[in-house]
């Protein structure tokens, strides 16, 4: 299933409103900053795949598949959050997320002299 990112807006800003319910006083950089908190938890797991092993009982440990699947699932779901903070970043601001995407694509690919577009 992909991603409707008008899809996203409405039930996002409907259950931010529904479980926080002062989100609209959120100024852009508190969107931001959480945005960036999310981000920073991505990098942290990255980091851990990166590296390759884990403490156990004191000792560097290689990580194993399941320790990498684990990871993976775990950087699936922090590149989530950045993409849903995102949204709520946008939406507040009356941004077209979606819209902007493409076009901020679009460009790169314009710029880099690649000829995919969305």
């Amino acid at each position: 299933m992909g991603l409707d990112f008008d899809r996203l807006r409405e039930m996002n800003w409907r259950r931010a409103q529904e479980f926080f319910g002062d989100t609209d006083d959120w100024s852009i950089l508190e969107r931001c900053g959480e945005m960036t908190g999310e981000a920073g938890e991505a990098a942290n797991v990255a980091k851990k795949i990166k590296r390759g092993w884990k403490m156990k009982n004191g000792i560097k440990t290689p990580y194993d598949q399941s320790d990498l699947d684990a990871l993976f699932d775990d950087l699936a779901d922090e590149l989530a959050d950045v993409i849903i903070t995102a949204d709520l970043a946008a939406a507040q601001n009356d941004i077209d997320l979606g819209a902007r995407v493409v076009k901020k694509f679009n460009e790169k690919s314009e710029k880099w002299g690649c000829e995919h577009r969305l």
